[in-house]
């Protein structure tokens, strides 16, 4: 029984600072069109599984849905930042051709950001609610924490913890390095790894930038 959803948006991100008795509060909408594809297929083990047949356990609908953040700075230098964003505030269900319910709910998360030195970023984010799993999964909620360096301005070393204190046994640490050269491009060349199961999460992270 295998059961799996896609989620395709579109959205458009606007945001603005405020100030409200003299600090400066930013606040983002971001409205977005929404589909969700649900598929529940069941088949034999002992059934022939053709690609063609997927498609016919499948179903869709499209809605509206917002995320809404809001964030201000902290510190004498204003070093620091912490904020909170909602995500899919409107909850949207759909039911599969085999009866089951897919539900996407509002998800809340709180973070805070810490500069130190000029050259040390330390993060640390945590969901707030717990988040329902689409079937056979366990429920989610992460916590996690990282700590960037900034090297000569030009290479960045990373190093980040994120655990589902939901479960028990998903525990993934990661590290990242960097290289921004001039700020003209960036590359990142990443890896992560459950630290409770590596058959469970294990993987690498590759990503190439162009700043203008």
């Amino acid at each position: 029984d295998i059961i799996a959803i896609a989620i395709t948006e579109i959205g458009l991100s606007v945001s603005r600072e405020f100030d409200f008795s003299g600090r400066a509060v930013a606040i983002g909408i971001t409205p977005k069109l929404q589909r969700m594809d649900v598929y529940d297929y069941v088949v034999s083990v002992e059934d022939e599984v053709e690609g063609s047949d997927v498609s016919d356990f499948g179903v869709d609908d499209t809605g509206f849905n917002l995320d809404i953040g809001v964030s201000t700075r902290f510190g004498k230098i204003e070093q620091g930042t912490v904020g909170l964003v909602v995500k899919n505030l409107l909850s949207n269900e759909l039911e599969s051709v085999n009866g089951h319910v897919v539900e996407i709910k509002p998800q809340v998360r709180a973070g805070v950001l810490y500069q130190a030195f000029g050259w040390i970023n330390l993060a640390a984010d945590l969901d707030l609610i717990e988040n329902d799993p689409i079937a056979f999964e366990e429920p989610t909620q992460f916590f996690a924490v990282g700590v960037e360096a900034d090297v000569f301005g030009f290479m960045q070393l990373r190093g980040g913890f994120r655990s589902n204190i939901a479960a028990s046994d998903q525990q993934v640490v990661s590290g990242v390095v960097g290289l921004s050269p001039f700020s003209l491009f960036h590359v990142d060349l990443g890896v992560y790894v459950n630290t409770s199961d590596l058959k469970k999460e294990v993987g690498g992270v590759f990503e190439f930038g162009v700043d203008w």
